[in-house]
């Protein structure tokens, strides 16, 4: 090390050891963090009972792209199911669905070039992109500029696609069932909240009978979902998958879950979800787990 180099490090002096403490990253809206190391409970910390220093380690997972979409009347294309196609490979790394809500999406990738595609599906038989919008409402033609997208900024980026309607489907509704798919009320209900949230299930997942979506933070919380896990399979026959947002689950817990779902027959799947820049900013980091 250079001598004139300094090392970065932040001490904080004559902390109170009886409060508990919550230890948590403020970083760019656009970066997806998580602890990758951690003996402690980050959410019930005692300084009182720390006899020594502890190493905890937080991991630059991802980086956001988010933006707005809209259709060539100006109204968000509600449900369109939107993925990003790694351009080497050609594998899809992250999917997402448009909001009513301003049409606002949101993925999760690292750094690289993609291109941005309607999923297959319902979305590609209402639906065409008209433009990326990798330079606003404005930007070029998809037959111009192609469907690549950059992601080369920890800044994440901000794209607003033009979607248009194909012809004969100028009045369809992506979210409206077509003749032959009428789906069960569970899966309706299922659905929506997937709308709500942004998300779609990945094309490797499967189906499951009974699906839970549920949210877990610190050591007590994350032995409670334990609970709640084995209290579900112990009373179904039927096949399970449990949905976890993984911004706030422990390290412990996240290496702990292949282990129980493989003993118990379960399937599970995380999911991130970064609060969008254009809402309210939180601070306090239970009414951001909640909402």
């Amino acid at each position: 090390m250079d001598g004139n180099e300094v090392t970065p490090v932040v001490t904080f002096n004559d902390l109170p050891g009886t409060p508990i403490f919550t230890l948590a990253m403020h970083t760019p809206g656009s970066w997806i963090v998580r602890p990758t190391e951690s003996p402690l409970d980050l959410d019930n910390l005692l300084l009182g009972r720390l006899s020594e220093p502890t190493h905890v380690g937080f991991n630059l997972k991802q980086l956001v792209i988010h933006g707005h979409a809209r259709d060539e009347n100006g109204s968000p294309p509600r449900g369109t199911q939107l993925q990003l196609k790694a351009v080497q490979t050609d594998d899809v790394v992250s999917d997402t669905q448009v909001m009513a809500n301003l049409g606002y999406f949101q993925f999760k990738a690292p750094p690289g070039v993609y291109d941005l595609a309607i999923r297959p599906g319902r979305g590609t038989e209402v639906y065409e992109i008209e433009s990326t919008g990798t330079h606003g409402w404005e930007s070029d033609p998809v037959n111009v500029t192609g469907t690549a997208i950059t992601l080369d900024s920890f800044n994440g980026d901000v794209i607003f696609p033009r979607f248009v309607h194909r012809a004969g489907m100028e009045l369809a509704d992506v979210l409206a069932p077509s003749a032959e798919d009428y789906p069960s009320f569970p899966q309706q209900v299922f659905s929506r909240m997937k709308s709500m949230l942004g998300l779609t299930e990945r094309p490797a997942s499967r189906h499951a009978d009974i699906n839970i979506f549920t949210v877990a933070s610190g050591l007590l919380y994350e032995r409670f979902a334990s609970i709640m896990i084995l209290s579900v399979m112990k009373h179904t026959k039927s096949t399970v998958k449990f949905w976890f947002i993984e911004n706030f689950l422990s390290p412990t817990f996240i290496n702990f879950l292949p282990h129980l779902a493989k003993e118990y027959g379960f399937d599970y799947e995380l999911v991130t979800y970064k609060w969008p820049e254009w809402l309210r900013a939180q601070t306090e980091k239970q009414r951001i787990i909640w909402a």
